[in-house]
């Protein structure tokens, strides 16, 4: 078997034509990744009879990061479904009271060259009164960090609910337009979703919905950030 993927919770190996995600901690994380593989209608089975293995019968996963590289960027279709899955993944989450605090490149997978699944439940905290209590440090490295999480940090700390709309954010333009106008647009420090002026970096998809959503989830203030597409 050959790794294609792993985290510090758990391994995916390719096992002929099937992939075997194989959990290095608690069940917890299984019930996770189980409902966010339900949420794409991706199937899942347990062959082995163990607890911590989970068996995809699919034809290919790689991560996203991979998959840009050999496609250079994605196209304005590919992003809409990337928001979609990734949508019905947070949606998932919500109705058990748990959000992802941010997302990275690498934490991405992508099965069949079309469904895109968060494979981190690392990033998955649950939510109190619509907030998340950071308990233990994150890498400050990530591009994809909004900025509440990229000062030094005080643990324990209380952060609003709207983290992970900020990181998809920047994680779709990045998809889209690649890094250097990834920062580009975080250097903008937007503080409107109804701007004077057009953002300049997003401009080749000016005025679709999907500008406007971006714009909603890029807002400086924590509170003031939607997660609306219309």
């Amino acid at each position: 078997m050959t790794s294609v993927y792993a985290n510090d919770v758990l391994q995916v190996k390719k096992n002929k034509n099937k992939y075997d995600i194989v959990f290095l901690d608690s069940s917890s994380s299984v019930d996770i990744l189980t409902g966010l593989l339900s949420s794409l209608h991706i199937s899942y089975k347990d062959e082995t009879n163990k607890k911590d293995i989970i068996q995809l019968n699919v034809h290919s996963l790689q991560t996203l990061d991979q998959f840009i590289q050999k496609k250079n960027l994605l196209s304005f279709d590919d992003a809409l479904i990337l928001l979609e899955n990734i949508s019905a993944q947070i949606f998932n989450l919500e109705r058990k009271e748990k959000s992802f605090l941010y997302f990275d490149l690498h934490d991405i997978v992508v099965i069949d060259d079309h469904k895109y699944l968060y494979m981190n439940p690392d990033h998955i905290y649950n939510i109190v009164e619509n907030d998340i209590k950071l308990t233990k440090p994150i890498p400050l490295k990530s591009l994809f960090l909004p900025p509440e999480l990229k000062k030094k940090l005080t643990l324990p700390l209380q952060v609003h609910n709207t983290s992970y709309m900020y990181s998809l954010a920047l994680i779709i333009i990045y998809c889209l337009f690649g890094k250097a106008t990834t920062e580009t647009v975080i250097k903008e420090n937007i503080k409107t979703a109804i701007p004077k002026k057009s953002l300049a970096p997003l401009d080749p998809i000016y005025p679709t919905k999907l500008y406007f959503f971006l714009l909603r989830c890029l807002l400086q203030n924590p509170l003031e950030r939607k997660f609306i597409y219309i």
